[in-house]
This record gives structure tokens, C-alpha cells and sequence, in this order.
């Protein structure tokens, strides 16, 4: 099950690359204008390979995603039924899966309004019947080294996690002693080619391409081991 990037290997950075510009950062501090337009209109690191990229958000609809987020919210935590399902199933018909009031009273603890908008409209993940193991590794080292926006990582996990089904990367990952069901395994520096070894070796399929000779510190455990001591 995907769970948003976390945990004890989590490094949250927030980086946009401008089209035809420089890297930039962006926090809620800077101007509203300013956030709106780098956010909507920015394109993803060039470390995460293209299939595995969601495409560019609108300016307007990203405007008007940021107000209808608004909207919600404030009749979510109103407890206001009279609109909330017509502007919800606006927000759905978009978004890249069916979000409850809950998430619009919640979120703001873990990230910022634009950030939430930019992550729901990323779209629904897709089965890549010929996903090759070096796109797949790229993806995973651009996410290990913190590069790509927090929404971009969470859009590429997606798509892995759907194209490794049960290999569970992203807990993998950022949660390496709940995957191995080992403590020590928060101590152990896996390379980007090994963790996909691992997640392919769970999920029993092998991407185009995948080299036989990668060499791993511990066997892959069949499915997630119990915590110890239970």
C-alpha cells in the first residue's frame, strides 16, 4: 500500500525546475502570485524519466483547484453538506482518486495548500507493460537523493508501486526496518538498484532489462515480515 514519502529516510526538499529556467525554491512565504504560477507551470527534475513524470498542470486550472480546496475545506470543517458534494465531485473528476472530506480537514498538518492541490492533480497511475529496469532505477535514485517536488516523487511512487505490485517500494524505502521486519535495516545503505531488486523480487515481475548479477546484502523476505517481538 503507497504511503506518502516519510519516515526515518524521508528528506523533504521542495524544488521546482522552471521551464527554461533555473531550479527554484518555493515556500508558503513567498507571494501567493508567485507560488501559483512556478507551481502550476513548473515541469519536474530532469532525473525522473519521462513516462514516469506527470504531465504539466494548467495555470488556470490550477488556480481554480486552489480555490475549490478552499471551498471544501472551509465546508468540510463547517460540517456544511448543502454544497460540498456537487464541489467534490468537481475536485474527483480530476483528481487521481476519490478524496472525502476527511483529507480536506487533515492535510494542512503535512503540507502546504499548493502542494496538496499539485499532488491531486497529478494523474492515476498506469500499468507500463514494458517498463525497463534503468528507467525504473533512475526513478528511484532521483527519489533516494530528495530532488523532484514532494508531488512528483508521490505521482513516480504510484506509478511503481502499481507497476510492482507488492513490492511496496515506497516502504521500502523510507521504511526499510518495517519492510525487512528488522530494526538494523535502518543502518543498511541500499543502492537505487538493489532496492528495485528487492521490490521486484516481492512483486515476482522482472522489468526489461533487469541485470542477474546484482548482489544484496540480506535475501528478500517473500511479504512483510511481522514486527519483532510479536
Amino acid at each position: 500500500m503507497f504511503r506518502f514519502p516519510g519516515g526515518p529516510r524521508a528528506r523533504p526538499v521542495i524544488r521546482l525546475i522552471a521551464p527554461r529556467g533555473p531550479t527554484v525554491a518555493v515556500t508558503d512565504r513567498a507571494p501567493v502570485e508567485t507560488r501559483l504560477q512556478l507551481l502550476a507551470c513548473a515541469t519536474v527534475s530532469a532525473r525522473l524519466p519521462a513516462r514516469l513524470q506527470p504531465p504539466p498542470v494548467a495555470a488556470a486550472d490550477f488556480r481554480r483547484w486552489c480555490d475549490l480546496c478552499t471551498e471544501i475545506e472551509a465546508l468540510a470543517t463547517g460540517n456544511e453538506d448543502g454544497r460540498l458534494s456537487t464541489l467534490l465531485a468537481e475536485w474527483n473528476g480530476k483528481a487521481h482518486h476519490e478524496y472525502t472530506p476527511v483529507e480536506f480537514k487533515t492535510y494542512y498538518g503535512a503540507v502546504s495548500k499548493v502542494e496538496f492541490v499539485r499532488d491531486a492533480l497529478s494523474p492515476r497511475p498506469r500499468w507500463i507493460e514494458l517498463l525497463t529496469f534503468e528507467e525504473a532505477r533512475e526513478a528511484v535514485a532521483a527519489i533516494m537523493s530528495a530532488e523532484p517536488t514532494r508531488e512528483d516523487t508521490c505521482h513516480a511512487l504510484r506509478v511503481l508501486d502499481l507497476n510492482l505490485p507488492g513490492g511496496e517500494l515506497s516502504d521500502l524505502m523510507y521504511w526499510p526496518n518495517e519492510w525487512f521486519g528488522d530494526e538494523q535495516m535502518l543502518r543498511v545503505e541500499l543502492t537505487p538498484a538493489q532496492v528495485l531488486e528487492y521490490a521486484m523480487a516481492r512483486a515476482g515481475r522482472r522489468l526489461v532489462g533487469s541485470p542477474d548479477d546484482i548482489e544484496l546484502p540480506r535475501p528478500a523476505p517473500a511479504r512483510r515480515a511481522p514486527p519483532q517481538g510479536h
